[in-house]
């Protein structure tokens, strides 16, 4: 329920970087297959109104260049790739919250706080080390711990 004193944090799921357009076209029942890229969505205190959300911070995690051959390679032989944090300030058109997102609670001052997180993270990502994945839940535990 909206009114909490706190930020909210989600998490959520989406395409991967460049495959956007593939889940598009899988049938609706399909589409979560598709979601492998897992990202936190920081809703502001005071950034919804009547359950409409407004503005939202999203935090998220992925190789610097997501789309390119040699990074798909490394990739999926587990080895490591440059990565990068990213934070992108959003609304969402009608307020409409995504199928994916799972609320994970309420904390103060979250979007800075994950901004600073972010900053010092580790940024060599690998499918099966240090992911988006191990990112979104490592920030969950720092910005609800």
């Amino acid at each position: 329920p909206d009114g909490g004193m706190g930020d909210r944090v989600y998490r959520a799921r989406v395409p991967l970087a460049g495959f956007e357009g593939l889940a598009n076209r899988l049938p609706r029942a399909c589409r979560g297959l598709a979601n492998r890229h897992a990202l936190v969505f920081v809703v502001p205190a005071g950034g919804s109104a009547n359950g409409q959300t407004k503005c939202l911070s999203c935090f998220d995690f992925l190789p610097v260049d997501p789309t390119s051959p040699t990074t798909l390679a490394r990739m999926l032989l587990n080895l490591e790739v440059q990565g990068e944090t990213r934070h992108r300030e959003m609304s969402l058109a009608g307020g409409r919250r995504r199928e994916s997102w799972v609320f994970q609670g309420e904390a103060p001052d979250c979007v800075n706080r994950a901004k600073e997180y972010s900053r010092g993270y580790d940024v060599g990502i690998s499918l099966y080390g240090n992911s988006c994945e191990t990112y979104a839940d490592a920030l969950v535990r720092h910005l609800l711990g």
